[in-house]
């Protein structure tokens, strides 16, 4: 993980995705596995970095790899403007 990754919480996911949370789960379950293809992530930690993307870093439910999942928010300005509140008032 980067240096300039906070660990935050699904209810900031939530709190910066708003209307858009209703396709968190749908994003959970396509992430791609490089032995599996696509999977669903498991056992995953929550990531918010400076630019406001939202990583999820956890492991394959096929076979157990470590898999991650970007979560671009660049194109809401809004979003972002959420985001980097709350990574900002991480401390």
């Amino acid at each position: 993980m980067r240096d300039n990754c906070k660990q935050i919480t699904i209810g900031q996911v939530e709190e910066i995705m708003r209307e858009d949370f209703k396709f968190f789960k749908k994003v959970t379950e396509t992430v791609f596995c490089g032995n599996c293809g696509e999977t669903t992530i498991k056992g995953y930690t929550i990531y918010l970095d400076e630019k406001g993307y939202i990583i999820l870093q956890g492991l394959c439910s096929k076979c157990d790899k470590k898999v991650a999942r970007v979560i671009e928010t660049g194109e809401d300005l809004a979003c972002v403007k959420r985001a980097k509140k709350i990574y900002n008032a991480i401390g």
